[in-house]
């Protein structure tokens, strides 16, 4: 299953974007691929978030260029003085739809305190701006969470 995660972004204080929260989907699986309208070389479909795009209900987003897979796992700083990422939140995803401008998904894992993370992610486009998108999370309830299965499974 491809993997996500959510990594906080903070910038130095001359940065033209504000600390942040990156959430990057893994486009390189054989399930990512297969459910992508976006096939290509591993990468991280990635987009930056003014708020944790799990703890609140919707909050907007930038789409960024797609980041290294090294992403998954890399807390620390980042070259060329770009500031530093620390993990949040990581698990695995199944991609339920996507469009051109519109992606849905469903989202199991755990927030970096061991904390079970489970539920929907809705990621849409806002018209008025072709790299500006509306970020929205539906967790599941506490008593649902259980291994994550492909649709129709």
């Amino acid at each position: 299953m491809p993997r996500f995660v959510i990594l906080l972004h903070e910038t130095p204080a001359d940065s033209p974007r504000p600390r942040h929260y990156d959430l990057m989907l893994e486009r390189d699986s054989p399930a990512a691929a297969a459910n992508s309208a976006h096939p290509g070389p591993p990468s991280l479909r990635t987009w930056a978030c003014a708020e944790c795009p799990v703890l609140v209900p919707s909050t907007m987003a930038d789409e960024l260029a797609d980041h290294r897979p090294a992403y998954l796992e890399y807390e620390g700083e980042i070259s060329q003085g770009r500031g530093t990422v620390r993990r949040m939140a990581q698990g695995t995803y199944v991609q339920l739809a996507e469009s051109a401008d519109r992606l849905h998904a469903r989202l199991r894992g755990e927030f970096d305190s061991g904390d079970p993370l489970a539920g929907e992610l809705t990621i849409v486009r806002d018209g008025a701006d072709f790299y500006r998108w509306c970020v929205s999370f539906v967790p599941e309830s506490s008593a649902a969470l259980g291994p994550v299965s492909e649709p129709g499974t």
